[in-house]
């Protein structure tokens, strides 16, 4: 089923919780790698040069990881775009709405330290293109976002890794029922005691990061 949206949009499914709640409207994103490889602004794509839009265009041809490629990464911000542009423009003030974020990024956003801060802050203060006139999307109609990145645990199981961000400035009739909010807080946390259990006593690649960057201010 794919529930009517704002216009002549759909979303993905209306999801019910039952005991007299309203219905969920529920619309899934993936964001992509190639996006990454593109400047986000408008005036920063008009000002490339042929040979760099060609580079750029060239570059979304071929295969996600390539040898040797380094550089900056930011998938919450590449995340967030997505949800901004794409998402909040089918939903309505008829239903509850959810997004849920399935990334397709060079790094996942699940699992980035300052995610949460980061998306609310975004809740707060969109990241608009000051020279993209269509870019005036407000997350008052969004209840909350729900991104999930899945790791296979074997050949037959696949384990989804979640983070919940619930926004407490969405219209009324467009938050998340409490009851969805505790759920989704839930198998968030949950999500990250099993990441905390998997890798206790293990440093992370931004532990790594922080001691050499360490080291390298005391030399």
């Amino acid at each position: 089923m794919e529930p009517p949206g704002e216009g002549t949009t759909k979303g993905e499914v209306l999801v019910s919780l039952g005991n007299g709640l309203p219905d969920i409207f529920v619309e899934v994103k993936q964001p992509g790698w190639q996006g990454e490889h593109v400047p986000r602004r408008v005036r920063e794509r008009q000002t490339l040069s042929a040979e760099a839009r060609q580079q750029c265009y060239a570059r979304t041809k071929m295969e996600k990881y390539l040898d040797g490629e380094g550089g900056a990464v930011a998938p919450q911000i590449a995340a967030m775009d997505v949800v901004r542009r794409n998402a909040l423009p089918k939903l309505t003030d008829a239903h509850p709405n959810l997004v849920v974020v399935i990334d397709d990024l060079q790094v996942t956003a699940v699992g980035l330290p300052g995610l949460a801060e980061f998306v609310e802050r975004e809740f707060v203060r969109p990241d608009r293109d000051p020279d993209d006139p269509t870019d005036l999307f407000s997350y008052e109609r969004l209840g909350g976002v729900l991104f999930l990145h899945p790791e296979p645990e074997d050949s037959k199981l696949i384990y989804y890794r979640s983070e919940f961000v619930h926004n407490p400035g969405a219209l009324a009739c467009c938050a998340l029922p409490a009851s969805a909010i505790a759920i989704l807080s839930d198998m968030r946390d949950q999500s990250r005691l099993r990441i905390e259990r998997r890798y206790a006593g293990r440093p992370s690649i931004f532990d790594i990061l922080r001691r050499d960057n360490y080291r390298g201010s005391r030399m």
